[in-house]
């Protein structure tokens, strides 16, 4: 099974200033308008979005990890965010 920092490492996802993010304990935000963008969005909802690291157990390859990091974080937003 891989380590939590290897698992950040495979998917790579970093901050504006190119840290390495926290995939285990995201932030989301989910702001809705109505496609002009001129105006102000609305924000609908704003949650952490926690990832459970033993989702990551079956994972024997770097594939596996990219592929249940997105279903993870997919599965979480819907449940948070929508």
């Amino acid at each position: 099974m891989y380590t939590k920092e290897e698992i950040k490492k495979i998917v790579n996802l970093k901050d504006t200033k190119g840290n390495l993010l926290d995939i285990f304990n995201l932030g989301g935000i989910l702001y809705l308008d109505d496609g002009d963008y001129s105006k102000t969005n609305n924000k609908f909802s704003a949650h952490s979005l926690y990832i459970a690291y033993d989702s990551f157990y079956w994972c024997e390859t770097e594939d596996d990890v990219l592929e249940q990091f997105h279903d993870s974080l997919k599965e979480v937003v819907i449940g948070k965010l929508l």
